[in-house]
C-alpha cells in the first residue's frame, strides 16, 4: 500500500494505505518510508521481481516504457473478532451512510486526462466550475482519510462493513462488502455531488453508469450499519467533523448488487452545463489605434475554454477608420466612434462617453491604447 504519515488526515494524488486498512477494521501499526522502501527495492533491481498484486496500477499517459513509481506501505492490526465486513450480520433494512469525499480521491485520472486533452485545456487555467482556483488544483485536491473518524465506531462494533470508494467507483466497491444474496440501493439525491463530477460527465460525455463505476461521485466511503444505530453513528461522525448522510439501504438482490438512483439528475444539478462564470460582466473597450491589445482581449473572452468572466459588448474609438474598429466588427462586437474633436471641452467629450456607456449597460470600462486622459 502507499505510504502516508500515521497521523495524516489528507494525502495528495495517491490512494492511501491507512484508509484501506480500515476496510477490515484495522488500525495502523507502522508505515515504511519512501526512502527505506526505495533503497530496499533498488538494491535488488537486478534480480527477477514478482509482482503479487495489491496496490499496483497501470497509468497510461503518465508512465510509459521503463518508467515506474515507487511508494511505501502501511501495516495494520485487528482483533480477529473485529474483522469486517461481517457478512453474516448484514441484512435487509440495514442503513448505508455515505462519507463525503474531498474530490476525485486519486481515481479515474486516465479518464480525466483524456477529457482535458480533448478540450485542449491546461491545468493552470481558471477552474470552470469553482471560483478562485485553477483546474489543476481542484483535480489534485488532497484525498480525505477517514481513519480518525471511523476507528472509534469500529471499536464499538457499530460498523458491519466499510466500502472505501476507490477505483471501481460506487458500484464496484460497495458490492465487494455485501453478501451474495443482498444488494445496495443508493439515492444520489441524498448528498451534494461536487461540481467536478458533473463537469466531467458533461464535458467528457460520460454516462451515469460509467461515472458510478469510475468515480466516487462525492462519496469517499460507505458504512453499513444497523437501522437502530444509524442516528448514533451519524452523530459520532458529525461530532468528529465529518458531515455524513444516509444515502440508501440494504435490500434483497434481484438483479444488480448496487443500484445508484437519480445520479443523472444529481450530476446535472451540481453542474448545470453552464460555467459559474457565465454571468459575465459587460465590458466596453476604449481604443485609439490598431487595436492589438483589443485583439488579445477578444481572443481571451471568446475562447470557449477560457472561462472568462468578461464579455466585450462595445468598442469605442475617439478616431475613425482605425484598425481596432475593424477587429471588433469581425468579432461581431458593436462599435462606435466618439471623436474628441467634435466637442468644445474635455468634460463634454467625457459626458458623451458616459452617456453611451450607461445606455449600453456597461459594467466595466477597459482602456486599451486609448490616447485620451479621462476626467
Amino acid at each position: 500500500m502507499f505510504f502516508a504519515p500515521k497521523d495524516a488526515s489528507t494525502s495528495t494524488g495517491v490512494l492511501v494505505g491507512v484508509s484501506a486498512l480500515v476496510l477490515f477494521g484495522g488500525e495502523t501499526v507502522c508505515t515504511l518510508t519512501m526512502a527505506t522502501f526505495s533503497s530496499a527495492i533498488l538494491s535488488n533491481m537486478a534480480s527477477p521481481i514478482v509482482c503479487l498484486g495489491g496496490e499496483t496500477a497501470e497509468m497510461p499517459g503518465m508512465y510509459t516504457g521503463s518508467e515506474y513509481d515507487l511508494a511505501g506501505f502501511a501495516v495494520g492490526a485487528v482483533e480477529r473478532s473485529c474483522i469486517i465486513p461481517r457478512l453474516d450480520q448484514i441484512e435487509t433494512g440495514d442503513i448505508l451512510i455515505g462519507l463525503p469525499s474531498s474530490g476525485l480521491h486519486s481515481n479515474g485520472f486516465s479518464l480525466v486526462r483524456k477529457v482535458i486533452n480533448k478540450l485542449e485545456m491546461s491545468y493552470d487555467m481558471p477552474c470552470p466550475f469553482q471560483r478562485g482556483t485553477t483546474l489543476g488544483d481542484v483535480l489534485l485536491t488532497p484525498t480525505k482519510i477517514y481513519v480518525k473518524e471511523l476507528l472509534p465506531l469500529m471499536k464499538e462494533m457499530k460498523v458491519k462493513a466499510f466500502a472505501h470508494i476507490t477505483g471501481g467507483g460506487l458500484t464496484e466497491n460497495v458490492a465487494r462488502v455485501l453478501p451474495s444474496d443482498l444488494a445496495a440501493s443508493i439515492d444520489a439525491n441524498k448528498w451534494k455531488i461536487p461540481a467536478v463530477f458533473g463537469w466531467l460527465a458533461d464535458k467528457g460525455n460520460i454516462n451515469a453508469r460509467e461515472m458510478s463505476r469510475t468515480f466516487n461521485c462525492g462519496i469517499g466511503g460507505v458504512l453499513v450499519v444497523r437501522s437502530e444505530e444509524s442516528k448514533s453513528v451519524l452523530n459520532s461522525l458529525t461530532n468528529s467533523g465529518l458531515q455524513s448522510s444516509i444515502i440508501g439501504e440494504i435490500c434483497k438482490k434481484e438483479d444488480k448488487s448496487v443500484t445508484v438512483h437519480n445520479l443523472v439528475e444529481g450530476l446535472d444539478r451540481c453542474w448545470p452545463r453552464t460555467p459559474v462564470l457565465l454571468q459575465r460582466k459587460r465590458v466596453a473597450v476604449l481604443i485609439s489605434g490598431s487595436g492589438t491589445n483589443l485583439q488579445a482581449l477578444i481572443d481571451h473572452t471568446t475562447e470557449q475554454n477560457s472561462n472568462s468572466s468578461a464579455e466585450i459588448v462595445l468598442v469605442i474609438s475617439n478616431k475613425p477608420n482605425v484598425q481596432g474598429l475593424t477587429r471588433a466588427e469581425k468579432a461581431g462586437i458593436a462599435t462606435k466612434v466618439i471623436s474628441h474633436k467634435d466637442y468644445k471641452s474635455r468634460d463634454d467629450f467625457d459626458e458623451a462617453l458616459h452617456s453611451t456607456l450607461t445606455s449600453t449597460g456597461i459594467d466595466i470600462v477597459c482602456l486599451a491604447g486609448f490616447m485620451r486622459i479621462l476626467t
